[in-house]
């Protein structure tokens, strides 16, 4: 996973690939726990085809530097598929796999990676349910605890800044908020233009009304006038 490997067809438009990472879409609040349960495959290589196999071979040699993991469709299908389910036991939250989002071409990419993992409320749940099932699932807590398919049970913060699924949906949170700072300043701004076009409108009528206060001022005046003139002629 260390390599320069692109998230696309390496040059070769008869073969497509691209990251596990990019398969798999998971919101801001489950990324770490995707994260921790993918591990290092969330740097694989996904191929509909195994030609891609020796393809990034070659490129190895020639071009890349670093290691590559590599999942096939073939492969894929292949494996066994998840087939216990537990929704229904106590404090278990739901299977990993419904936590994310995936095209459903990618579909036995997310039930083999994600569909042999439960996601429990605490650690005694979790290492409960793996002496039940061992070897066969694996398990994680609300708070990220890990009981493995081996048993190994995983604890601590987990820096979100590492996970690749966390960095993109931080990204991709980023990206939304940034949309809608953007629409809010387009919709202030249109608001700035609506008071401003309002305040030159109500000048222009304040104008009007001083005008014709003032015109009407003069016709007073002028009344008065008339009306002085023509009293001291009746004297």
């Amino acid at each position: 996973a260390g390599s320069d490997l692109p998230n696309s067809t390496m040059g070769d438009p008869d073969i497509d690939c691209t990251l596990i990472a990019d398969v798999i879409t998971a919101p801001i609040e489950f990324a770490v726990a995707v994260d921790l349960i993918l591990g290092p495959r969330s740097h694989f290589v996904f191929s509909a085809s195994d030609e891609l196999v020796p393809l990034i071979n070659s490129k190895l040699t020639n071009d890349l530097k670093g290691r590559v993991g590599i999942i096939t469709h073939q492969t894929i299908e292949s494996l066994a598929k998840p087939n216990k389910d537990l929704s229904n036991h106590r404090n278990v939250i739901c299977c990993a796999s419904t936590l994310v989002e995936a095209d459903a071409r990618y579909k036995s990419v997310v039930d083999q990676f994600l569909g042999f993992t439960w996601v429990v409320e605490d650690l005694e749940t979790a290492r409960t349910l793996w002496t039940q099932h061992s070897g066969t699932l694996q398990f994680i807590t609300k708070h990220n605890e890990l009981v493995d398919f081996q048993g190994n049970v995983i604890l601590g913060i987990e820096d979100a800044a590492t996970g690749l699924i966390s960095r993109r949906s931080e990204l991709r949170q980023l990206q939304q908020q940034q949309y809608i700072l953007d629409v809010q300043i387009r919709e202030n701004q249109q608001e700035v233009q609506r008071l401003s076009n309002n305040v030159h409108q109500e000048e222009i009528r304040i104008k009007r009304v001083a005008d014709t206060i003032q015109g009407l001022n003069e016709q007073l005046v002028e009344h008065r006038v008339k009306t002085e003139t023509q009293r001291q002629r009746l004297e």
